[in-house]
């Protein structure tokens, strides 16, 4: 700050009384050069100088009172500094040694200092349900919540496409292709026995009997019955299993079962009017995502459990963002007369785009 005609007296006082530096000094000098007529006001302010007397006061001491002439009303301002720690070490010292002398004292000094209170660690989990939000925090609240919700949704249906139309890939075992069929056909084993005769004129050594042989050949001629054998005494029969073979394995050909089965479709009368049943290929938590997409989010109580296409999460997503900011954004697709989706018409305030399909839409 330099010295103008506004402020030149504030500059001549600090002058007069020694607090201005000597570089201050010189740009009052240099100011007052300039302007001669403020210089006749400093020489007579140097004139005016004030010299205090030298006068001492003898009774000074008697108006300092001791601790012990302090009013009840000053002892309790004095313990409550105490209390707060706005007294000096000396004066603590002086109110401790008060209240020692005096029983009474004591007692009040000893309640005061027993009003401070320790505050209990607490701590207000709900301290940000208290804060007021702005207008634009809400909003930006809000935005950020539906926006999740949002994404979680598109995230999980996306999710649900992917694995419904792209199933994961069989393992290289299960889809090598599969061996040859295999009958196991147990057959008994034959029994031999040996017929021993004991007569007292001749005996019969047993002969022994070859076992069967598996047939190997169908026979196509008419098997006639074998004449009774003729009847005969039997002494002995001793039978005895022979060792073999405990299962005999035979391979089918492939196409046996196709060329047995009779090809009856030519028979079948053609119906036009015949629609298949539908095979539900979805699972119930498909089924009921289905369906809590179309009576929570689209609010159509009569779609049931109709699949979910692109086209249906896309236009939930703006009417969500037309609720939230009021915005005026419409989706809405164009088909031909069999139903089939020819092109997706998008309009708001700025842009209108009416995009062709290629591809046909994708269900969840």
């Amino acid at each position: 700050m330099k010295p103008y005609r506004s402020n030149y007296e504030i500059w001549l006082t600090d002058w007069l009384d020694g607090n201005l530096s000597d570089q201050q000094a010189e740009e009052l000098r240099a100011f007052l050069r300039e302007n001669p007529d403020l210089g006749e006001e400093l020489n007579s302010l140097a004139k005016i100088s004030l010299k205090p007397p030298e006068l001492i006061f003898e009774g000074k001491q008697r108006l300092i009172k001791s601790a012990s002439r302090l009013s009840e009303t000053q002892f309790e301002h004095l313990c409550i500094a105490k209390l707060e720690n706005d007294l000096s070490p000396e004066q603590a010292a002086e109110i401790n040694e008060l209240a020692g002398a005096d029983e009474s004292r004591k007692k009040e000094h000893d309640l005061i200092m027993g009003l401070k209170l320790i505050p209990p660690a607490l701590a207000y989990k709900h301290k940000g349900r208290i804060r007021k939000l702005t207008p634009a925090g809400r909003i930006l609240r809000i935005s950020l919540i539906s926006l999740s919700a949002a994404a979680t949704i598109a995230i999980a249906f996306s999710l649900m496409l992917k694995f419904t139309l792209n199933p994961p890939a069989p393992d290289s075992q299960a889809s090598a292709p599969p061996a040859a069929d295999t009958l196991t056909i147990e057959s008994p084993l034959p029994f031999l026995y040996s017929r021993a005769e004991q007569n007292t004129e001749t005996s019969a050594t047993p002969t022994p009997v070859e076992p069967l042989q598996t047939v190997t050949e169908i026979i196509t001629e008419p098997v006639l019955p074998d004449p009774e054998p003729p009847v005969t005494l039997m002494a002995e029969t001793d039978f005895e299993r022979l060792s073999g073979p405990d299962m005999i394995a035979l391979s089918l050909p492939e196409n046996v079962i196709e060329t047995e089965r009779p090809s009856l479709n030519s028979l079948i009368e053609y119906n036009p009017g015949y629609i298949p049943p539908l095979i539900e290929h979805r699972s119930n938590v498909e089924l009921f995502m289905a369906r809590l997409f179309h009576e929570k989010i689209m609010n159509d109580k009569s779609a049931g459990t109709k699949p979910v296409e692109t086209f249906d999460i896309a236009r939930a997503g703006i009417l969500g963002l037309n609720k939230l900011f009021g915005w005026e954004l419409a989706l809405d697709r164009n088909t031909d007369g069999n139903g089939n989706t020819r092109s997706y018409y998008f309009a708001s305030r700025l842009v209108k785009v009416n995009a062709p399909v290629r591809k046909p839409p994708e269900n969840l």
